[in-house]
């Protein structure tokens, strides 16, 4: 499995730990006194339908914490940390579901709060989040502090358009007398960023009006083939197959179909057509079949087939790992910001796009989704970028800043009508509903087709007017002024800017990233915990 990552892994990992460590060690007297601030984010997944969101934006799973010490930024000292599990705003009022955030918050003593689980069941998501703890402090002496862990559980989103079997995400904020410390930390295992069936039906495709053609080409541009009695068919042997339909239409099959659908194929009534049914059958006809196995095996095959189609990863990423750490502390010299990412590999229905850099991968990735979508009559429609990044190290109204931010995977949907010409058919060939019989071709995603009805504002579907799907953004912004310098009047809080496409090397492995992160947090949650003195 390929690896991808941006530089300075050991280094920021390092970097993260010492200071979770100082932050829960013994009070020590402080080399640099000062003041400063953190804040620390994560959405796992942010969805937005239509022209900037203007149909539906969902946030999901949303994470965050703030640590200030700085009387300029509030007054007295504070922390705090809390988790948004869906935020959902819509031109559909009953889409407009928010589930009520959990969050702690501190001036003093230390506030800990630990939930069980919250369920995700609602009209746009199922799963649930386990929110391991939640914890604030400030201390008169140490400063102030935030943390947070989740867990997120079989999650699946916007008419199962994504899904999450998993995922870990750990947070850190501090602001202490000697510099200002952020910390983030999110692994997820394996994620669906795109559905194909879902995308299909949100971009208005009825899988009745696919053509033979259509459904093998996707078949083939998803590097898959379908099971039958006949042995595992790729494109190219199913519309092979396609042409028992004609066979099955006509006199003697026709007949037999409807007198004797048991007669064997050996039967001297069959002999005419008998050489047709083995070309159609690949050469070879299964031992004791009968003219109504035919039927079954045809209908059996092309009901795979669009299954197979309505349940296919047209995106999937593995081994998606982050980590950010930003310090602010009395120079920049001394002050850190640092991007930590990784994923193991991308794939596009059962085919793992190669390639030895992350470019490779992307542009493989982006040409192969594409293909899928122009075999289904579409085009290109889809962009994917994945580890966009932008970090920033300096000094800004006085304050030292240290800002991070990162977008795992970033996919961008054009308009349908973005389209020369719009969606296209193959004609000359049978339909799925020719094939299958009308009302018997099963739905390419029945969520996505319940949201396209719930939306009630699209004639094609959800996805006609664009989308865009970013999974797992994740950001730490900290600025730090010590007591000796000038204290600016009037300082902005932190942010993180726009992320870029990152630039990455080779593959390399970056082992237990967030196992350290955790491990981190639970340092800094130690000293959360511990009785504080108020401010």
């Amino acid at each position: 499995m390929r690896r991808f990552r941006m530089m300075g892994a050991a280094a920021s990992v390092a970097a993260l730990i010492g200071a979770a460590v100082a932050a829960g060690g013994p009070a020590a007297a402080a080399t640099t006194n000062g003041v400063g601030t953190t804040r620390a984010t994560t959405t796992v997944l942010n969805v937005a339908l239509g022209n900037n969101g203007s149909l539906l934006n969902v946030r999901l799973v949303g994470d965050d914490g703030t640590a200030n010490i700085d009387p300029k930024q509030g007054s007295p000292s504070s922390a705090a940390s809390s988790i948004s599990p869906l935020d959902t705003t819509s031109s559909v009022s009953a889409l407009n579901i928010a589930v009520p955030k959990v969050s702690v918050s501190s001036t003093g003593a230390a506030d800990n709060k630990s939930v069980p689980s919250i369920d995700l069941a609602t009209p746009l998501t199922t799963g649930s989040i386990s929110p391991l703890s939640l914890s604030a402090a400030v201390d008169s002496a140490q400063g102030a502090a935030s943390g947070l862990n989740s867990v997120l559980k079989n999650v699946t989103a916007v008419g199962g358009l994504l899904s999450v079997p998993s995922a870990t995400s750990s947070l850190g904020a501090t602001a202490k007398p000697a510099d200002a410390d952020g910390l983030r930390g999110a692994s997820i295992p394996s994620i669906e960023v795109l559905n194909l069936g879902a995308v299909l039906a949100g971009l208005g495709v009825n899988p009745a009006n696919l053509t033979v053609a259509q459904v093998s080409a996707v078949i083939d541009a998803l590097k898959t083939t379908i099971p039958s009695d006949v042995g595992n068919l790729d494109g190219a042997g199913l519309t092979q197959l396609s042409d028992l339909q004609a066979l099955l239409a006509a006199p003697p099959l026709s007949t037999l179909l409807s007198t004797a659908p048991t007669t064997p194929l050996t039967d001297p009534a069959v002999a005419p057509v008998l050489g047709a049914i083995t070309a159609a059958l690949g050469g070879t006809i299964p031992p004791g079949y009968t003219v109504a196995d035919l039927q079954t095996l045809l209908t059996d095959t092309f009901t795979s087939a669009v299954n197979a189609i309505g349940t296919a990863p047209l995106l999937q990423v593995k081994d998606l790992v982050v980590g950010i750490t930003t310090k602010a502390a009395d120079t920049v010299a001394n002050s850190t910001s640092s991007i930590n990412a990784s994923l193991g590999s991308i794939q596009v229905g059962s085919a793992t796009i190669p390639g030895v850099d992350l470019a490779t991968v992307v542009s493989g990735a982006n040409s192969a989704i594409n293909s899928v979508l122009t075999a289904a009559g579409l085009g290109n429609l889809i962009t994917v970028k994945a580890l966009d990044q932008s970090k920033s190290l300096g000094t800004q109204g006085g304050y030292v800043s240290a800002v991070a931010n990162l977008t795992g995977v970033h996919v961008a949907i054009a308009p349908l009508s973005s389209l020369a010409g719009g969606a296209t058919s193959q004609a000359g060939t049978d339909t799925m509903n020719q094939i299958l019989g009308s009302g018997n071709v099963p739905a390419l995603s029945t969520a996505m087709s319940t949201l396209n009805g719930l939306l009630q504002t699209t004639s094609t579907g959800a996805l006609a007017d664009g989308a865009t799907v970013d999974v797992l953004g994740v950001g730490a912004a900290s600025q730090f002024v010590p007591a000796s310098s000038t204290t600016p009047a009037n300082p902005s809080a932190p942010s993180a800017p726009a992320g870029t496409l990152a630039t990455t090397g080779g593959p390399t492995q970056l082992l237990g990233l967030v196992g350290l992160l955790l491990l981190a947090t639970v340092a800094g949650l130690r000293w959360l915990r511990r009785p504080a003195t108020s401010n």
